[in-house]
């Protein structure tokens, strides 16, 4: 058993290539998903980002194994691979799941708006996305927030979170699609993805 097991770590660590392979298409329809989340609604949308986001978060050891099994092999052939490999990973945690953050659910734990907390925002208190979706038909200008900025003139507190959440999807969305197009040109020149 000691033995079969030796041989497939030097398996993996001969070839860690394959292993971003296996994982890359989860990465293109991530990427692909993200793109339409971002036609959403806002608050819907959020809740759809982190669950996509989540779910690659959760796989934090999993991407940890590939890099590490592509800096033990690494001889300066795969530094660029491996700077958007952490890159991702950094990304997948900043935009996951925090237990004092946005997102607030635990290791597969399904997201849903009752667990994603919104706020902190220009004076607005924290509160759960499907409470905020509740404001849509608010008066204008009606909120009591500290929003000095003319960006949120004529708005109501569900214009503003939904504005911020819009930002923070566009941000990581662009970050995390740029980063693993750039992981298939730089590891996978000619495949099929």
């Amino acid at each position: 058993m000691l033995k079969v097991l030796k041989m497939r770590v030097k398996e993996y660590f001969h070839n860690p290539v394959e292993k971003i392979i296996e994982i890359l298409p989860g990465l293109v329809e991530l990427r692909v998903e993200l793109q339409q989340i971002s036609e959403l609604q806002p608050l819907d949308g959020i809740v759809r980002f982190f669950n996509e986001v989540s779910k690659w978060h959760d796989r934090k050891a999993e991407v940890q194994s590939i890099v590490g099994a592509l800096k033990e092999t690494n001889y300066g052939q795969y530094d660029e691979m491996l700077n958007k490999l952490q890159d991702l990973q950094i990304e997948f945690e900043q935009a996951g799941r925090q237990e004092y953050g946005w997102n607030r659910t635990k290791v597969g734990e399904t997201v849903t708006p009752d667990n994603v907390f919104l706020g902190d925002i220009f004076g607005l208190w924290t509160k759960t996305a499907a409470f905020w979706k509740t404001t849509k038909d608010d008066p204008k200008d009606a909120w009591q927030g500290t929003c000095w900025a003319e960006s949120c003139k004529g708005m109501n507190s569900y214009d503003v979170i939904s504005m911020h959440v819009k930002g923070f999807m566009a941000w990581h969305t662009r970050k995390i699609s740029d980063l693993i197009t750039g992981i298939q040109v730089v590891g996978l020149i000619g495949g099929n993805y």
